[in-house]
């Protein structure tokens, strides 16, 4: 059963829902994956999850921009404080399959999606079954950087950056493969927990 909290992000839990509000993402996140790939009791055993976490952080030589910031006019970033990660959550039973990838950026354009997706085509793989999340981080690659449609050459909204699209989504799809390589049997289960505000 989805929490409540999660049919509306906005909503506070039900009365009858304990609910970690930093989790309440990831909860309503596996949640949404355990339905879409079966999760009733009889079926739980059939589940199956893989998880990985690839570095996405560009080389220096691709002299990545920083995303968000308009009036450093599309400089390249100077250095790298953090690396940059893209992470995969994929659920499996039978033949059906769902993936889940986060990455630290600031976010995905239209039609980069499509760009995984046709990394990973090959492999079985469908729109349908890939879900992209961004970050929104600021201090990561610049959303227009990866927009292909982007051919306004305006420093200020960012430029789009070839070799930078191509760096990222395949190290997105790499993430994918990954949490394929690596899947195992899951515990399926809930918990109640009381947090004193």
């Amino acid at each position: 059963m989805i929490p409540d909290s999660c049919l509306d992000p906005g909503a506070l839990p039900a009365k009858n829902e304990s609910v970690n509000p930093s989790l309440t993402p990831f909860a309503c996140l596996f949640s949404v994956l355990l339905l879409a790939v079966g999760s009733n009791s009889a079926l739980a055993a059939d589940v199956q999850a893989g998880l990985a976490r690839v570095n996405l952080t560009p080389p220096p030589e691709l002299k990545a921009a920083l995303g968000g910031y308009g009036a450093r006019e599309s400089k390249p970033a100077t250095g790298v404080h953090d690396s940059i990660w893209a992470k995969a959550v994929l659920l499996t039973r039978g033949d059906r399959k769902f993936v889940v990838v986060t990455a630290d950026v600031l976010g995905f354009p239209p039609q980069f999606k499509a760009a995984v997706v046709e990394r990973l085509s090959t492999e079985g793989w469908t729109a349908n079954q890939i879900l992209l999340l961004p970050s929104h981080s600021h201090t990561s690659i610049d959303l227009m950087a990866l927009h292909p449609g982007n051919v306004f050459g305006n420093k200020q909204v960012g430029l789009f950056h070839k070799e930078l699209y191509e760096h990222t989504a395949n190290k997105l799809a790499q993430a994918v493969r990954d949490a394929g390589k690596n899947v195992g049997p899951i515990l399926e289960g809930s918990t109640t927990i009381t947090i004193q505000l």
